[in-house]
């Protein structure tokens, strides 16, 4: 969480994988590098998940950039509940 804002950053995390990967949970080597990203088989690969209604460009373009790996615009569209939960009802988490 960003103190100074109060906002919640979501991330998705794609592991590079060489052959068939699972859809959200993995990218093959590839397509990651057919789409720009540097990286090696092993890597994790993370990415934001834009949630707010002022980050909805940011979305659409992420979607665009990168929608062969994962559906970005369902992430935004399926993050209404992140949008309307206040920050007070987010519990921290202890380390």
């Amino acid at each position: 969480m960003e103190l100074e804002s109060s906002v919640v950053k979501v991330y998705l995390v794609l592991h590079v994988v060489s052959g068939s990967a699972r859809k959200g949970i993995e990218i093959d080597f590839s397509l990651a590098h057919k789409l720009g990203l540097e990286c090696d088989i092993g890597d994790e690969l993370l990415f934001d998940l834009y949630y707010l209604e002022c980050d909805k460009e940011m979305a659409l373009e992420q979607h665009r950039r990168f929608s062969e790996a994962y559906d970005f615009a369902s992430a935004y569209r399926d993050a209404t509940p992140l949008r309307t939960k206040t920050i007070s009802s987010i519990a921290p988490v202890p380390y």
